[in-house]
């Protein structure tokens, strides 16, 4: 049997190695994430006027900084009430650590058209969250066009949603509506303390460790089969976005959607709504240079080519219907 005193060594030994560890990650390039707000704001987003780290991987790949603007939204510029000409809506691919923030798809934008190019891109958020947050911008912004990430899974997905905040679609007699989180600001404090320390802030965002367990107990455990959400589905939830656009006088003329499926590409030329796949644009860029527009296999999100090219594809569209 070990004495105490080699359990005791073992465990100062080990409460050492912890304290030093924390010590090199504070110095290195490890993912911050965002601070959430404790004042009260209609949408979800983070605490103004802050400030991250973005890296990748236990080797820190692609290491970023930025910040989070005073409305809470991650971008360089400030943003002011009635002061946009385009809103862009999504998720992390238009919240976009993964690049600096003068090469963004709304950077690019904002370059090419000469136009106000605001942005609300908040991660794990989905089409549900997006109607959400474009009910805000229009009424806050003021917008004349709008640009809306819609890859499959933001449809697929839209009926859930278990952030504070998140809004989700739900079905009653076969009409939709939308449903938004209460914001549940008591985790706020415990989890803004929680990301003061390298070391978690390494597990959790770096090396994602509680996905990749997620990941693998749902590969052992075999889950119940579930009907795909069909286009008909989705064109209901089309429907929806439309009906949330007519209260706000906004033409539907004026929206540009960023795609990555055959399929959704087909649900939105059915409908006559202009569109970039950015797919079909990433595949074209790999076939003729050998370059990617995407960090994969490390990262999916679109890399400043990928930004760049989804950014010139959007604003062609927003100039050649400006044009006299």
């Amino acid at each position: 049997m070990p004495s105490f005193t080699s359990i005791f060594k073992t465990l100062v030994g080990l409460l050492i190695g912890i304290i030093l560890l924390e010590c090199l990650l504070q110095i290195l390039p490890t993912a911050t994430g965002f601070e959430r707000e404790n004042d009260d704001f209609p949408i979800r987003h983070w605490k103004p006027d802050s400030t991250y780290v973005y890296s990748n991987g236990w080797n820190f790949r692609n290491p970023q900084s930025g910040r989070v603007n005073n409305y809470g939204f991650v971008n360089v510029k400030d943003y002011t009430a009635g002061g946009a000409d385009v809103l862009v809506l999504g998720d992390s691919y238009i919240e976009a650590q993964q690049v600096p923030q003068n090469m963004t798809l709304h950077a690019v934008i904002e370059q090419e058209t000469s136009l106000s190019t605001y942005a609300i891109g908040i991660n794990d958020s989905q089409f549900a969250d997006y109607i959400n947050y474009m009910q805000y911008g229009l009424s806050e912004f003021k917008p004349t066009w709008l640009v809306v990430k819609l890859f499959e899974s933001d449809l697929s997905s839209s009926d859930k949603n278990h952030l504070p905040q998140g809004a989700y679609f739900i079905t009653e007699n076969e009409e939709i509506s939308l449903k938004v989180n209460p914001s549940n600001k008591s985790q706020s404090g415990l989890r803004n303390a929680l990301k003061q320390s390298a070391l978690l802030r390494y597990l959790f965002l770096n090396l994602r460790l509680p996905a990749k367990i997620k990941q693998f107990v749902a590969s052992i455990s075999p889950t119940p089969n579930k009907d795909s959400t069909t286009v008909v589905n989705y064109q209901k939830l089309l429907d929806f976005f439309y009906t949330q656009l007519e209260q706000h006088h906004f033409s539907k003329e004026r929206v540009i959607f960023i795609t990555d499926s055959q399929n959704v590409e087909s649900l939105l030329r059915k409908n006559a709504l202009k569109y970039v796949n950015s797919t079909t644009l990433i595949d074209t860029l790999f076939a003729e240079s050998g370059f990617r527009g995407n960090d994969f296999p490390y990262d999916g999100h679109w890399n400043f080519r990928g930004h760049y090219l989804v950014g010139q594809s959007v604003a062609k569209l927003i100039i050649g219907e400006n044009a006299p």
